[in-house]
């Protein structure tokens, strides 16, 4: 909503053009209305709208004298000039100081329609340039960008005085029209820059905080933050990343609600932390990072900053795709992007935890084993973990004493033989539970388990939940998708409902990749393709 300045010394045609035209609809609102230029030059300093109608005969200071005097200073503002004659003179003027428009009295609606739809075209254009370079400076932040963003938006003798720079998760726009001279920038959805100009005492007023109270009980406001910047271009470029942070320090403990100024001394990260995550994840070590997020008690998640909130997030990511063998995600940079993809913090670190949790549960890449012995023998038991395996007869072959290798496991993977062993077995169970209709006896025996009873109760400690369990519950949610989705529902032998087309998980590194893709074959049934995919260790 872009704000309007009314400038007339007839008062008659000020409520004309405030109060019978639908503003709002055509997207301005009119904030202020003056009789006299010399009024409107005090207000214009103060309040900074984007667009000002005026008059050009008036007592004093005449409209095209206003115009002269505002655009010295601020040359972003638009004027609109109305007038009741005709004089080709005047509108010359008007027209070399930039003036959008030059119209004659009385203003029909029709008239003010088309001269705003001009505007906002106008208007848009100028905002997007000034967005485009914030957007430089939010993810480039550097004295160039915020050199660059302070010229496209103030004047030269303006882009160095003071400002107040506040952020908001939410819209704060009807508490500060009318109160203070500010410009509005999109940080991100739900996030709004405000790069206030004027009066900016007024936000320490018993007014203005009773206001974002109220603002933040009625979920209009989940956070607003403010700091004075005496060098604007040196605050943008170095502190803008803390004060997001510190407005979204609800996300880190959602019983904190930032409301008012920030702390001089804005939060810092923790470089202590980080380097413990960077430690464990640049040696692919996901029990480690499990370790740590897990020492994450309710009090030591209060102490974290966005900052170690994204250093965590960034350094979890990226272990897990390269464990899973995938391309990397981009970093994430600021808080608010955590904050668009999980509630709050507690859920960021459960989900990394449960991902952490199924990769420390044998699902391991290959290519990331260092030791070359223990990749041979990885690779061999990936191959045969479904037939009888003996940890002797494994270190027999691969000349290797029991106890050393005994030794790598716990120091590349942190877990032993059997426990490696078991889990992988146990995935390729929960595959076959989910994508086929084999009995819960016979999965038994084809993922290696000489008793189903063995299977049974181990399958139990490990998933809370017996196997005919994990089918159902599994088989639930793959109705609730298919009910939810446009593509009609997989089926497979006797109409019974896929999850998802089978495709066991056994490619544990790039050598089963090779295998399956020789034994792919494909059908068609009731629309649907089926990707049938013959494990090799059954082969």
């Amino acid at each position: 909503m872009y704000q309007v300045m009314i400038v007339d010394d007839e008062k008659m045609i000020i409520n004309s053009l405030t109060l019978g035209f639908d503003w709002k609809s055509n997207g301005f609102e009119v904030v202020a209305t003056a009789t006299s230029s010399s009024a409107a030059l005090k207000m214009i300093q103060f309040m900074r709208p984007d667009i000002v109608f005026t008059d050009i005969k008036m007592p004093g200071l005449s409209g095209i004298g206003l115009m002269s005097r505002v655009k010295q200073t601020l040359p972003q503002i638009k004027f609109v000039v109305i007038s009741g004659y005709s004089d080709f003179s005047y509108a010359q003027q008007a027209i070399r100081l930039g003036a959008l428009a030059y119209c004659l009295k009385p203003l029909e609606n029709e008239d003010i329609a088309d001269v705003l739809a001009l505007a906002k075209q106008n208007l848009d254009a100028t905002h997007a340039v000034i967005q485009s370079a914030f957007n430089k400076l939010l993810w480039q932040p550097s004295a160039e960008t915020s050199e660059s963003f302070l010229s496209a938006l103030y004047s030269p003798e303006e882009m160095h005085h003071p400002l107040t720079v506040a952020v908001a998760r939410g819209d704060a726009r009807s508490l500060l029209s009318g109160n203070v001279g500010y410009t509005a920038l999109e940080v991100s959805e739900g996030c709004n820059l405000y790069l206030i100009s004027s009066n900016a005492v007024y936000l320490d007023s018993n007014a203005f905080q009773i206001a974002l109270m109220n603002a933040a009980a009625e979920k209009r406001l989940d956070g607003f933050v403010y700091l004075p910047a005496d060098d604007p271009a040196v605050f943008l470029a170095q502190r803008l990343g803390s004060l997001l942070d510190a407005a979204y320090a609800g996300f880190i403990d959602n019983a904190n609600l930032p409301l008012g100024r920030a702390d001089d001394a804005l939060p810092t990260p923790s470089p202590a932390l980080a380097e413990k995550f960077a430690a464990a994840a640049n040696k692919n070590r996901p029990a480690e990072v499990l370790d740590l997020l897990s020492e994450l008690t309710p009090q030591a998640r209060a102490r974290l900053t966005g900052a170690d909130a994204v250093a965590i997030y960034n350094l979890s990511t990226e272990l897990l795709c390269r464990v899973q063998n995938k391309a990397a995600e981009p970093k994430l940079v600021y808080s608010f992007e955590l904050a668009a993809r999980f509630a709050d913090l507690a859920q960021m670190l459960s989900s990394l935890s449960k991902q952490m949790g199924t990769q420390n549960n044998g699902n391991i890449n290959l290519d990331l084993v260092r030791n070359e012995t223990l990749a041979q023998v990885l690779q061999y038991v990936h191959l045969n973990f479904a037939k009888p395996l003996s940890f002797q007869k494994i270190c027999e072959a691969h000349s290797i004493s029991p106890s050393y290798l005994s030794q790598l496991f716990k120091k590349e993977l942190q877990i032993n033989f059997m426990n490696y062993l078991y889990n992988l077995r146990l995935n390729y169970a929960k595959e076959l539970l989910e994508n086929t209709n084999m009995r819960v006896q016979e999965i038994s025996e084809k993922v290696g388990f000489d008793y189903y009873y063995n299977f049974s109760k181990l399958f139990k400690r490990e998933m809370g939940m017996t196997p005919k369990q994990y089918r159902e519950e599994h088989q639930k949610e793959g109705e609730k998708a298919a009910a939810s989705s446009k593509l009609p529902p997989c089926r497979g032998a006797g109409g019974k409902l896929l999850r998802r087309p089978f495709a066991p998980r056994c490619p544990h590194g790039p050598l089963f990749a090779q295998y399956l893709a020789q034994y792919r074959a494909t059908s068609r049934e009731k629309g649907c393709v089926y990707s049938l995919f013959f494990h090799i260790c059954t082969l």
